[in-house]
């Protein structure tokens, strides 16, 4: 029962440490079209990104919109179980 506590306090400690070293994915603009060629101002990306702040292990990406349809449809398919 001693060796339980200690034991105990290190996997916290491990959980811990492994929620502050998440890697975060982003998507690119904010929204699932910004990753186009953008119609009314060229530098809006850059905006963007000047805003947003990444840390190492961030990744950046794109969703088609079939696939946030898709992603959308199940989530709530799950949400209703």
């Amino acid at each position: 029962m001693a060796f339980s506590r200690p034991l105990a306090s290190c996997m916290l400690l491990v959980c811990l440490l492994f929620s502050f070293s998440e890697a975060r994915e982003i998507l690119v603009g904010g929204k699932t079209d910004a990753w186009e060629i953008p119609s009314s101002e060229p530098e809006s990306l850059n905006r963007w990104a000047g805003a947003s702040r990444f840390q190492i292990g961030d990744s950046l990406g794109n969703i088609p919109s079939f696939y946030s349809k898709l992603f959308t449809h199940l989530a709530s398919l799950f949400l209703l179980l």
